[in-house]
């Protein structure tokens, strides 16, 4: 009897000390943060603002003169109505030959908006 109560104690002890481990303490690692959201597209693009001022004196001033004179091969532009303005340009981002220097308008005007043609258009009908 003697033995067995010293076996089952044994056997329990053993038993207990193989039954829980301590976890070894593991290194903190860093939380996942998760990516960020992409920026919600906007509804409609907002039209980019545009100085005409800028932009006459930036890409039309150097061939049309500062206030629209005209320079040599380059027509005058002061003097034109708003509506004239706009109607050339258009022709001009459409690709339509008007005129001898048309090759040259074609890239500028492709690159305008229809707002921004409304807006050079505008400013140009007021140089004199």
């Amino acid at each position: 009897m003697r033995n067995t109560l010293l076996i089952s104690l044994l056997l329990a002890l053993g038993l207990t000390a193989c039954g829980k481990k301590e976890e070894a303490a593991q290194p903190a690692v860093p939380a996942m943060e998760p990516a960020p959201a992409a920026a919600p597209a906007p509804e409609a693009a907002a039209p980019a603002t545009m100085d005409p001022v800028a932009q006459y004196t930036s890409q039309c001033a150097s061939c049309h003169g500062p206030n629209g004179q005209g320079q040599g091969a380059f027509p005058k532009l002061a003097g034109h109505t708003a509506d004239a303005i706009k109607a050339k340009l258009a022709d001009y981002k459409a690709g339509k030959q008007v005129g001898a220097q048309s090759a040259l308008m074609f890239p500028i005007a492709q690159k305008l908006s229809d707002e921004e043609i409304d807006a050079l258009s505008t400013h140009i009908a007021t140089l004199q």
